[in-house]
């Protein structure tokens, strides 16, 4: 049966005051009525008071005791709906200002730090209610509760949530901290860190205390949770978290568990039916909501029926990654409070026009949704933070609206340049705070200095990765140069492609020392160029990649190196130089500065005309040489004294290396 519990109304019977007033400059700040404010302010009372009692009051026998667990779940229930309630306050104020939605979570605690007076009102409640409980001696108490028990409550939380995953389930890292981020659980005391930054602090410290397993094996960032913290996870969340497996009959469990108090849920089931649909209608409370149909060779296909997600007013997860989908229903753009939308691995071939009503959607992830070829106008997800699919999913143009998403943080799939207005490069002029990786294809779209100097790549602090990419072959009408040149990243990138690149030099850019983090520059299809970057320039480059330039035909001093006093390539590490078709030789007239200290990884791959490379015997440090479909040059090998052909790899490549 579901607790009918008003937060306000259960605060009050306890017979304690809230605080009353505010500071003007917080009330100028939030933009609130005085009626809202108060509001707010009581809502935001009872979320830390009740969550301070749970944090320290609460002992393992407290959930063997049935009047101590009834009383449990109630301050649980109270501080759900609390939430909610405030929820619905932020989101009305997002929706009014046309701002991203505030954190709940955060504001409360930026309203009540660890005073006297709350530590006062927590005294009192803790005296009227929880001092009646008995302390009965409880056996065979779990080794993990002592670690639990001493966790803060936002450890607390992303604990119980891991009770709706299978037992052994496989957690990928970054999947758990958007989670907990969608659930508002990660608390950010200082506002000077990311929340995914805290969140793998979070991550870290359950680990520490043995409350997530890291298998000491595995090579991928994976984590999970055995048989015994699963069972505490589940105890001690008290039945606000569910999971049904699949063969579990979820008739048999409607009645005592598919309620307003529940939510956190996961169904693995065969096939969704309106049965099912049915019983969880009565789940208004629902938070998470994780569904898997069928397996990756099941033929089920399920359309959601449209009334069923309406149901779930206060959803903050929704999952549907799994091939059986085919169909979201326009019904999804009513869940005003959601977050996270993971819809990979599913069949659907568009998403629903009422996604743009998502105003609080943060996290949307659509990797394998090999059937999306367009998106719908993203405008209004102005919370928008990451928009994650595929590295190669090239979809047909920008989702229109795009330029508008100016918190948007991840857009992993190609940035693919049009010419129609909201197309072009010139939308990503207020996208700064795009960080980690970015590419942009179809460039030969951009004709001139001033169009690429809009993209505005320079002032985007936060990117570390920067892949641009030309489509169609080069022709006299692309200005190449112009366009690459103002296209300028930050200093602090890491990493930098150029493919299909038609001009004939690089500009100042490409090589300059001011790019310190550089570590890793691949230069694919530029076949106008006749000359090499002079890339010794970089201290910290790592790894080098150089192919399909046709118009190469030797390395050497001219081209590529550096004559004159240092060290050339001081950290190069990996060099790879493959489909070089006109390449015939890599010489030096300069042996007294070739150096390449780090250089161990050597590689030619399908360089037909390449027959020397005389500088072999300066590099010091290579001790393996790696040649495929350089028949020319593995002649050449084969007489080299001190080098021995050791095998040949199943792709065909011979292996040399230094005896």
């Amino acid at each position: 049966m579901a607790l009918q519990l008003d937060p306000l109304a259960f605060a009050a019977t306890l017979g304690v005051p809230y605080l009353p007033g505010l500071v003007n400059c917080v009330k100028s700040l939030l933009g609130f009525s005085s009626i809202d404010e108060t509001h707010r302010h009581r809502l935001s009372w009872i979320i830390t008071t009740f969550e301070q009692i749970l944090d320290d009051e609460l002992e393992y026998e407290h959930f063997h005791n049935s009047s101590a667990l009834a009383k449990i779940k109630h301050f649980k229930y109270a501080i759900y709906r609390a939430e909610d309630e405030l929820d619905k306050i932020f989101i009305g104020r997002s929706e009014k200002s046309g701002q991203p939605t505030q954190s709940t979570y955060n504001q409360v605690f930026s309203d009540f730090s660890s005073s006297e007076s709350m530590n006062l009102e927590s005294l009192v409640i803790k005296n009227s209610v929880m001092s009646s409980i008995s302390h009965a001696n409880i056996e065979n108490c779990p080794a993990s509760w002592p670690r639990y028990k001493k966790l803060p409550a936002p450890l607390k939380k992303c604990f119980e949530l891991l009770s709706i995953f299978p037992t052994d389930f496989q957690f990928e890292k970054e999947y758990l901290i958007h989670l907990w981020m969608a659930e508002d659980f990660i608390r950010d005391d200082t506002e000077s860190q990311k929340l995914e930054e805290i969140g793998s602090i979070y991550l870290d410290k359950l680990v520490e205390k043995s409350l997530l397993l890291k298998p000491a094996d595995d090579p991928h960032d994976f984590y999970k949770i055995d048989a015994e913290l699963h069972k505490l996870a589940e105890f001690v969340s008290c039945g606000v978290c569910l999971t049904i497996k699949e063969g579990q009959s979820i008739t048999d469990l409607a009645s005592s568990h598919l309620n307003d108090s529940l939510r956190h849920f996961s169904l693995r089931c065969e096939n969704y039916s309106q049965e099912t649909a049915k019983l969880l209608a009565g789940c208004e409370g629902l938070r998470t909501f994780l569904l898997h149909i069928g397996g990756r060779s099941s033929n089920i296909k399920v359309k959601l029926f449209d009334n069923q997600l309406i149901c779930f007013k206060t959803l903050r997860v929704l999952d549907l990654s799994c091939p059986s989908i085919i169909e979201v229903p326009d019904s999804i753009g009513c869940l005003k409070h959601l977050r996270y939308l993971d819809l990979s691995n599913s069949g659907i071939d568009s998403l629903p026009k009422m996604i743009r009503k998502l105003h609080s959607l943060q996290i949307l992830k659509l990797y394998d949704c090999i059937k999306l070829r367009s998106l719908p106008c993203l405008e209004h997800l102005r919370s928008l933070k990451h928009l994650f699919l595929n590295k190669n999913h090239y979809l047909d143009s920008l989702p229109q609206g795009i330029g508008h998403l100016t918190f948007l943080e991840t857009f992993s799939c190609p940035f693919v340049v049009g010419t129609n207005k909201g197309e072009d490069i010139g939308v990503l002029i207020k996208m700064n705070n795009l960080r980690g990786s970015l590419c942009i294809s179809n460039l030969e779209n951009v004709q001139k200095l001033e169009e690429a100097k809009k993209a505005a790549l320079i002032d985007k602090k936060l990117l570390r990765q920067l892949n641009l990419k030309w489509s169609e072959e080069p022709t006299q009408q692309h200005r190449f140069e112009e366009v690459l040149e103002g296209l300028q990243p930050d200093s602090k990138l890491e990493k930098l492609k150029i493919s299909g690149y038609g001009g004939q030099i690089f500009p100042d850019w490409v090589t300059s020392d001011s790019f310190e983090n550089l570590k890793k520059v691949s230069l694919i299809n530029c076949n106008g160029c006749k000359h090499l970057p002079s890339l010794w320039r970089l201290p910290k480059l790592e790894s080098l990649t150089i192919s399909k330039m046709d118009q190469i035909e030797q390395l050497n001093d001219d081209f590529f190196f550096h004559i004159g006093s240092g060290v050339v390539f001081p950290s190069l590490e990996m060099l790879e130089v493959k489909s070089m078709e006109n390449l015939r030789s890599w010489v030096t007239n300069d042996i007294g500065q070739l150096s390449f200290p780090k250089l161990n990884q050597l590689t030619f791959k399908d360089c037909p005309m390449l027959e020397q490379i005389n500088v072999l015997q300066l590099l010091n440090s290579i001790w393996c040489l790696k040649i495929k479909d350089c028949e020319l040059l593995i002649r050449w090998m084969d007489q080299q004294p001190g080098w021995q052909k050791k095998k040949e790899e199943d792709d065909g490549s011979s292996i040399y290396q230094r005896i």
